[in-house]
């Protein structure tokens, strides 16, 4: 981010949560979303499709985790609080002024949801040849 406001670099690619601020004191400009449909917070960006890119949803999307070995009702609990807190106004409140929404998943559709998503990004990464060293 400092080299791109510093004249660095002509170009990043980066989530709306660390650039938000950035675009809205005109230090950067927002070229495209990565996502399947334009920010709530910058309509005026087109998604890359509408920029005359590819098709694509690299929605930034966030999940809390736990080892394998939690007890149910542990899990219980946390999710209860978990959904009490991004039911709080002031949190979805923070998530929009960061260019984020607070999704409406079920804990059944999240877990469909991370399944879906990784899957596709492993034939993304497969299908460019992508390997690590």
């Amino acid at each position: 981010m400092n080299d791109l406001i510093g004249g660095q670099c002509d170009v990043i690619f980066d989530g709306l949560g660390t650039s938000a601020s950035q675009i809205q004191g005109n230090r950067i400009r927002l070229l495209a979303v990565t996502t399947a449909k334009r920010s709530s917070l910058f309509p005026q960006a087109p998604t890359l499709q509408e920029a005359g890119g590819p098709v694509t949803d690299a929605s930034i999307w966030y999940a809390w985790w736990v080892p394998a070995s939690t007890p149910k009702d542990v899990i219980a609990r946390l999710r209860k609080g978990l959904h009490a807190a991004l039911a709080d106004p002031a949190v979805r409140a923070t998530w929009r002024a960061q260019g984020a929404e607070v999704p409406e998943l079920t804990d059944a559709a999240l877990e469909a949801y991370v399944t879906s998503e990784t899957r596709a990004w492993k034939k993304v990464v497969q299908d460019m040849g992508i390997t690590v060293d």
